[in-house]
C-alpha cells in the first residue's frame, strides 16, 4: 500500500465512532485480538476503547477471586454466536486490516502531576491484606503461560531487556535485584549479558522456586539467588555497579530506609532503576486508592513523582529521568490477557487453576483501570549516584 493510500485509510480510521469501532471487537477472534493489540495504531480514544472492551471481556470470563470456578458452558439454541472475521462489515474490517499493517506507537498519557498539603505518601486503608495464595506448581504455571517464562509481571523477557537496557550493563559489572520475583529478569540479564548477578525476593517461599527457576539455566556462580527481611534490610558497602526494582517498590512502607541501603551499596556513580506505581495526585482520588488497596495482596504504599525526586536527591543520587509510562504499561497488559483469555477459551483448566488465574487476573485488571483513569501511574526512574556520602 502507497503512502499517500495508508493516509487515506487512517484519516478513514479515525471517522469511525468510538461506538462502532467497539461493536466491531466483539466480532473478532481472539487471536485477531491479540493482532490487533500487538500491531495496531490507534488513535487514543480507540486504544481507550480497546483496553476497556479487553477489561469487560476478561471480567466475563473471570470470576472474582474466592469464589468457585466453573467453565463456560456451549451457548445454548438462543445465544449469539460470534461472527467469523468474513462476515465483519467490509469497512471496518479493511480498516482493521490496515491498523495491523500500521508500526505500533504510544499514546501519550501523561497528566499534570500536583501535589497539594503535603500529602506526599499514600498509606492506603490498614485492613489486612488477604493472605496470598500459595505458590506451587499449578499457581506458576499458569501465570507463566500469561506472562512468560519466569515472570510473574507483564513484558515478558522482551521489556525485561528494555529495561535493564536502559542502565547500560556490560559484563565487568555487579548488579543487584532488589525484587526478583520468580526470577525472570535477573536470568534473562544475567544470560544476555554475562554479568555477575545477585537477586533478592522478599517473599521466602516465592524466593526458593524463583531459585530454582533460576538454577535451571545453569549460569553458575554469576547468579546467585537469596532472601532478607526488608525491615531489616542489609547489603553489602559500595558493591554495586547497577541496583533495580520491578513493580515491588510501592509495597514498601519504609522506602527512605531501603533507599538509604541502596546508596551505601552502590559504588561511586552507580545506578538505581526503578519501575514502580505511583499516585500523582492522592489528595483527589482517595477513595478509588482505597479500593484499589484492596485488591493489592500487599497494601500499597504509592509516593508521588516529586517525593521520589526529594528522597532520591536527598541520598545523593541525580535523577536521570522520571518518565510516565502508563500507556505502554496498560498495553502490555492487556497483552497478558488476551494469553489469558485465549487459556479460559479452551477449557482446558481445572477448577484450582482458573482459581489462580481469576486471582491474579482481578488484580492486573483492576490496575488497568486505575491506570487508565489516572489514579496510578507507572513511572520509570533511573537514578545516578552523584554524591557517594552517607546521609542520615
Amino acid at each position: 500500500m502507497s503512502t499517500q493510500s495508508q493516509a487515506s485509510a487512517a484519516v478513514s480510521l479515525e471517522r469511525i465512532a468510538t461506538d462502532k469501532f467497539t461493536a466491531s471487537l466483539d466480532a473478532l477472534s481472539v487471536d485477531e485480538l491479540v493482532r490487533l493489540a500487538d500491531l495496531a495504531t490507534l488513535s487514543e480514544d480507540h486504544a481507550r476503547a480497546l483496553s476497556a472492551y479487553l477489561v469487560a471481556r476478561a471480567r466475563k470470563l473471570v470470576a472474582p477471586a474466592g469464589t468457585d470456578i466453573s467453565l463456560p458452558e456451549a451457548p445454548g439454541p438462543g445465544a449469539r454466536a460470534r461472527r467469523p472475521a468474513s462476515q465483519i462489515p467490509k469497512q471496518i474490517a479493511g480498516q482493521l486490516k490496515t491498523w495491523w499493517q500500521r508500526s505500533a506507537t504510544q499514546v501519550s498519557a501523561r497528566r499534570t502531576l500536583g501535589r497539594k498539603g503535603g500529602g506526599i505518601q499514600v498509606a492506603i486503608d490498614k485492613t489486612p491484606p488477604a493472605a496470598a495464595a500459595v505458590w506451587n506448581a499449578k499457581r506458576l504455571g499458569v501465570l507463566q503461560s500469561v506472562w512468560g517464562e519466569g515472570f510473574l509481571e507483564p513484558g515478558g523477557a522482551p521489556f525485561a531487556k528494555k529495561f535493564t537496557g536502559l542502565a547500560k550493563v556490560n559484563s565487568s559489572q555487579t548488579v543487584l535485584d532488589l525484587t526478583a520475583g520468580l526470577g525472570g529478569t535477573a536470568a534473562h540479564t544475567t544470560k544476555r549479558e554475562k554479568l555477575w548477578m545477585e537477586a533478592l525476593e522478599p517473599d521466602r517461599e516465592l524466593a526458593g522456586k524463583a531459585r530454582e527457576f533460576v538454577n535451571s539455566w545453569a549460569l553458575g556462580k554469576r547468579l546467585k539467588m537469596g532472601t532478607q527481611d526488608f525491615e531489616n534490610l542489609q547489603l553489602p558497602t559500595r558493591r554495586y555497579d547497577l541496583v533495580y526494582s520491578r513493580e515491588r517498590f510501592f509495597t514498601f512502607e519504609n522506602k527512605k530506609d531501603i533507599l538509604r541501603h541502596v546508596a551505601n551499596s552502590l559504588k561511586a556513580d552507580g545506578s538505581l532503576l526503578l519501575l514502580d506505581f505511583l499516585a500523582p495526585t492522592p489528595d483527589e482520588h482517595a477513595d478509588e486508592l482505597k479500593d484499589w488497596a484492596r485488591s493489592e495482596p500487599a497494601r500499597p504504599f504509592a509516593w508521588t513523582p516529586q517525593f521520589y525526586r526529594q528522597a532520591l536527591e536527598h541520598f545523593g543520587f541525580t535523577v536521570n529521568f522520571n518518565q510516565d509510562i502508563t500507556s505502554e504499561y496498560v498495553d502490555l497488559i492487556n497483552k497478558g490477557w488476551l494469553k489469558a483469555i485465549k487459556l479460559i477459551d479452551s477449557g482446558d483448566l481445572d477448577p484450582e487453576t482458573a482459581g489462580y488465574l481469576s486471582q491474579n487476573g482481578e488484580m492486573w485488571l483492576t490496575r488497568a483501570k486505575l491506570m487508565d483513569t489516572g489514579v496510578i501511574r507507572v513511572h520509570k526512574i533511573h537514578a545516578i549516584l552523584a554524591n557517594a556520602s552517607d546521609p542520615e
